[in-house]
């Protein structure tokens, strides 16, 4: 292929930049005085991959075009042979989600994010899911590193192509996927002749909100109680329904979450509810799993839940005090300082309440600095762990201390002036 020979669908001659990116499949060029990019495929493009790459190029709607690098012209050798397509280029600002859920990789991505922003940008991710099934195209092969998310909580889809396509009386499947994110009903199928529907689609969305959500942690990920063999991956775990929050997981699968994860009372009872229907047993029945579009709105509502705690942080109201002052739960997100406490007659006044919500690690990769408090608790100025008060001391107290430390003194002093006279009398002897 000669890269200085290229045209776009028009017939216009592409003046490729430097090389972005690099794949299994092909290569990502910058095109000079544009704001698009191409992708340039390592073999030959013909046959249904050529037909479903011009259905997509003249299926773009501007829905698609905010949210997607989708295909908008093909690319092809003056001969006439396609090889790539155009598509917009993604600003540099966005990276991969698992960015964003995974806490220590949030801390060097994200490093002022809080629950707000989690929150927001679970929303935007529903809203692309929606878009692309309201034109009827199926993402498919769902996983952390075709959703891309930026400062301001902003969601791209990338590797459109791989998405199953409908268009010009034809449907062109999705051919990969990727366990973790695949439904219970697809593991260990082949997809290249499977017909995906956005039910699919929704169980891997419910995934990402999941692990957006609860600090990291994938929802089948939990603690077999069982006297039989456990299951022995993630997959097969997912294949069995075993989703270990469920409020019944216990004795349905002898299956719990484990020990230190985010506890489940941090989100509202009908988000509970929409996990449970789109993990558990039933759910892979056409239209059973709540829809993108549901989830839009039942993360909006979170969101405008959210309140603040005096260290800053962001936790929905239902939830009394706020998860994230807890010790454990520094490796979240960070508190600003608070300033000193005003001193209370009543100790009672300066208590730290109790965390509502059992906070732990969460994390699906080791994270520096687990062990650090936060700043402040919920409702107070003390840090956590300093046995809750912060009290005066009584003038009494005062009055005591003063005479013992004066009582100390002049003891000291006896002895040292006895030492003095035990010294000079026996030089003079």
């Amino acid at each position: 292929m000669n890269k200085q020979l290229l045209v776009d669908s028009s017939g216009q001659r592409l003046t490729l930049g430097v090389l972005l990116g690099r794949g299994g499949e092909g290569q990502v060029y910058d095109i000079l005085n544009t704001s698009n990019v191409a992708k340039l495929y390592h073999n030959p493009v013909t046959g249904s991959k050529c037909d479903k790459l011009q259905v997509m190029c003249h299926g773009v709607s501007p829905g698609l075009a905010r949210i997607a690098a989708w295909p908008v012209s093909l690319v092809s050798e003056q001969a006439g042979k396609v090889c790539g397509y155009i598509m917009p280029r993604v600003e540099q600002d966005f990276a991969e989600i698992v960015c964003l859920h995974n806490p220590s990789l949030r801390k060097k991505a994200f490093p002022t994010t809080d629950y707000a922003f989690i929150v927001h940008a679970a929303m935007n991710c529903a809203a692309a899911f929606a878009t692309v099934h309201k034109e009827n195209h199926i993402i498919g092969d769902v996983n952390q590193k075709n959703i891309l998310v930026n400062s301001k909580a902003m969601i791209r889809l990338i590797d459109c192509d791989s998405f199953q396509v409908s268009g010009a009386g034809r449907l062109f499947p999705c051919e990969v996927g990727v366990p973790e994110y695949t439904p219970p009903e697809l593991q260990g199928k082949s997809f290249g002749h499977v017909l995906r529907t956005c039910n699919h689609d929704n169980f891997g969305l419910a995934v990402q909100i999941f692990l957006l959500l609860m600090m990291g942690r994938h929802p089948f990920a939990g603690i077999y109680k069982g006297a039989n063999s456990p299951p022995v991956s993630l997959d097969e775990s997912i294949k069995g329904y075993m989703y270990a929050y469920d409020r019944q997981a216990l004795s349905r699968h002898e299956i719990s979450p484990p020990q230190d994860a985010m506890g489940f009372q941090l989100l509202p009872t009908r988000m509970i509810e929409y996990f449970e229907r789109a993990f558990g047993p039933g759910s892979d029945a056409m239209g059973a799993r709540p829809t993108a579009e549901q989830w839009r709105r039942e993360l909006g509502a979170l969101l405008q839940s959210l309140v603040t705690c005096p260290a800053g942080h962001k936790f929905p109201s239902h939830v009394h005090s706020c998860p994230w002052c807890a010790p454990s739960s520094a490796i979240y997100f960070e508190g600003r300082t608070l300033p000193k406490p005003k001193v209370s007659a009543s100790p009672a006044n300066n208590a730290v309440p109790s965390p509502a919500v059992a906070a732990g690690t969460g994390a699906t990769a080791p994270v520096q600095g687990a062990s650090s408090a936060v700043n402040g608790a919920a409702g107070t100025g003390t840090v956590p762990g300093n046995g809750g008060s912060t009290g005066q001391r009584s003038p009494i107290i005062k009055v005591l201390g003063s005479l013992l430390e004066f009582a100390v003194r002049w003891i000291v002093y006896l002895f040292l002036m006895g030492i003095v006279r035990g010294i000079i009398s026996a030089l003079f002897q």
